[in-house]
Parts: C-alpha cells; sequence; structure tokens
C-alpha cells in the first residue's frame, strides 16, 4: 500500500512539474507579450529573413524581447509594454522601445515602420 501512494505521489509530483513548466513557457505571459513576439517577427522577417523573438521578464515591471536573425548576427531588442493599463479592452495591443541601433534602424524600414516603436531613450542612434 505504501508503495503504491509513493507512486501515485510521485506521479502526482511530475505531472504538477510538467504543468508549471508549460504553464511557465508560454502560457504564463500576457496577450500583449505573446502577440508583440508574433507581429513583431513577421514585419521583421521581411527585412531580415527567417528568425525568431524570445522574451523573458524584465526587472523593470516590463518585457524584454531579442530578436535573432542571420544566424544569431543580428540581434534586435526592444522593450513590450501594455499599449494601456485596461487590458480588457486592448488585451492584445503593445508598442516597443528600441533598445539598440538596429531596433532604432527597424522602426524606419520595411514593414516593420507600421509597428509602434518608440526610439526617443536611444542615445547616438
Amino acid at each position: 500500500m505504501k508503495k503504491l501512494l509513493l507512486s501515485v505521489g510521485v506521479a502526482a509530483a511530475l505531472m504538477a512539474t510538467a504543468a508549471y513548466a508549460g504553464f511557465a513557457q508560454g502560457y504564463g505571459k500576457p496577450d500583449y507579450v505573446v502577440s508583440a513576439a508574433a507581429t513583431t517577427n513577421n514585419f521583421l522577417k521581411y527585412s531580415y529573413g527567417p528568425g525568431k523573438c524570445e522574451i523573458g521578464a524584465s526587472p523593470q515591471q516590463a518585457w524584454d524581447m531579442v530578436c535573432s536573425y542571420d544566424n544569431g548576427d543580428r540581434l534586435i531588442k526592444y522593450t513590450v509594454h501594455p499599449v494601456n493599463q485596461d487590458l480588457r479592452r486592448n488585451a492584445d495591443k503593445f508598442y516597443l522601445e528600441a533598445q539598440n541601433a538596429l531596433a532604432v534602424e527597424s522602426a524606419k524600414q520595411g514593414l516593420s515602420r507600421y509597428l509602434d516603436i518608440r526610439t526617443t531613450e536611444i542615445k547616438g542612434a
């Protein structure tokens, strides 16, 4: 009986760990963050070719996004913010804040110029 309880306990712990990992990987992100990664990558690929955008939480109550192109040789860095505080109406709306010179460049070319990319924080770019 103890072995059965131990087996069930271990199985339940493994399932809980797997469920948490899945949630933390994508489902724990707000809608605007998921939308930002997909939309931004879709627009940037027309200028930079195939790539991907990855998002992680930032210590400043925002989300950091790094988009990688040319096998990692071109990194475009943004901070992702919600469009406003009422996320019920605008759950997937976002704006980007450029964090490097390539991000500033992306705000002016190709389809990515249609994204809301703010470039005022970058000095010398």
